[in-house]
């Protein structure tokens, strides 16, 4: 929705609560991934769901809440790649993202 920034359309959805959860977390540490999410339309986010929280050791909210704020930011904006990425842009090769990393 054009209406919305990527933060509120992952609060609306129930599938991604501890990502919620892990992004006001990580913007207690040096970088703010709320700014990142909130200021930019012009990003794709690989959100992690809750599952993948819950499979990464991110039991729940609390989990996410002990964990160090750089840390998740780290995790997080990995999961970032400036500009609007749909599924017929990805061809093989390598994205960078937010944080600085590469994937295939």
């Amino acid at each position: 929705e054009p209406t919305r920034n990527l933060f509120q359309l992952a609060q609306i959805e129930n599938n991604f609560s501890l990502f919620v959860a892990a992004v006001l977390r990580a913007s207690q540490g040096t970088t703010s991934v709320f700014q990142v999410l909130s200021n930019s339309s012009a990003l794709t986010v690989f959100a992690p769901t809750d599952r993948a929280f819950i499979d990464a050791g991110f039991a729940n909210e609390a989990a996410i809440n002990a964990a160090d704020p750089d840390v998740l930011a780290n995790i997080l904006t990995y999961h970032v790649v400036p500009g609007r990425v749909f599924s017929t842009n990805l061809t093989a090769g390598e994205i960078t993202t937010v944080q600085g990393g590469t994937f295939s």
